[in-house]
């Protein structure tokens, strides 16, 4: 079954199962496991077959590069309609108006941010982060900063 065109191609909205029956389109979450880990992913477009449980993705969606972003950050879930913005998430318990303020100074400096590389924002209680790809995770409150005075003698 066709709905139509999507630009020149067309968006198909079935295709055949290896169980035999028909999968059909739909945009949901979907768990995906990496070893261990289980990761939901959150509004995918994915192809379901109803009558076996099997789960194909358009080889368009980017899943494998999400996924391993997800697994690196030890992340239990993901939105793939985020996948294109600058996401931060939070493992740390911080109120409503700091989250706020951090977010948007992220996402002024984000360009500053090289991927991969950890990063402390100093307040009171300095937050440790990290970015990979478009994802920031500020992963941990740092309760005790140690400061080394003069030259260490």
């Amino acid at each position: 079954m066709d709905i139509g065109f999507q630009g020149n191609k067309r968006e198909r909205t079935e295709i055949a199962c290896i169980c035999g029956e028909r999968k059909t389109l739909k945009i949901g979450t979907v768990d995906n496991f990496i070893f261990e880990s289980r990761i939901q992913v959150h509004n995918i477009p994915h192809f379901r077959c109803d009558f076996c449980g099997n789960v194909t993705y358009e080889s368009n969606t980017g899943l494998p590069s999400l996924l391993k972003v997800a697994y690196r950050l030890k992340l239990m879930e993901i939105d793939w309609q985020q996948r294109d913005s600058t996401v931060v998430i939070f493992k740390i318990d911080l109120d409503y108006e700091l989250k706020s303020q951090i977010e948007q100074m992220i996402n002024k400096i984000i360009d500053d941010l090289k991927d991969g590389e950890p990063f402390l924002i100093m307040r009171d209680e300095p937050i440790l982060g990290r970015r990979l790809e478009n994802i920031v995770v500020l992963e941990e409150i740092i309760t005790k900063v140690i400061l080394l005075q003069g030259n260490g003698e």
